[in-house]
């Protein structure tokens, strides 16, 4: 028994939006994160600070801010929101190359306000936005909080 096959032509218009936002947040996403390791691998091998860790931190911030607003927007607007633990995967290592390329791409006091800052809008994010989603124990247990 072979299963259904989706059609594109047979989605509305909202779906085809969300299908192609999601492919075009994960295409972003994942190259965020090879922009990430190839800098980090340069950095290493040459045992000094890479100028491309400027490109990386944008390129990083912006996939980040990409899929809290998809979150958010599909949360609010949609009324709902569906999580997938591979996506919530990438978006903790988003996070975690934000973190990192902000520490090694600023210097000095800069560090700490860019540190601060991102720390700052995830906790606000996690809290207002939308509660719970940045929680990595219904990941591990793989359930959703409240089901």
């Amino acid at each position: 028994m072979r299963p259904p096959q989706l059609n594109f032509s047979s989605l509305s218009m909202e779906e085809k939006l969300t299908l192609v936002s999601g492919v075009i947040l994960v295409l972003l996403s994942l190259l965020a994160v090879l922009c990430f390791a190839s800098v980090s691998i340069i950095s290493v091998v040459t045992r000094r600070v890479s100028h491309y860790w400027n490109l990386c931190f944008v390129l990083c911030s912006f996939a980040l801010g990409s899929w809290m607003i998809s979150y958010a927007a599909s949360l609010r607007l949609a009324g709902g929101m569906m999580v997938f633990r591979s996506n919530l995967l990438l978006l903790w290592v988003l996070i975690l190359t934000v973190l990192v390329s902000a520490i090694v791409r600023f210097s000095g006091t800069q560090r700490y306000i860019a540190v601060l800052f991102v720390i700052l809008s995830l906790v606000a994010y996690n809290i207002v936005v939308v509660p719970g989603l940045l929680t990595a124990f219904w990941l591990i247990r793989g359930k959703f909080p409240g089901r």
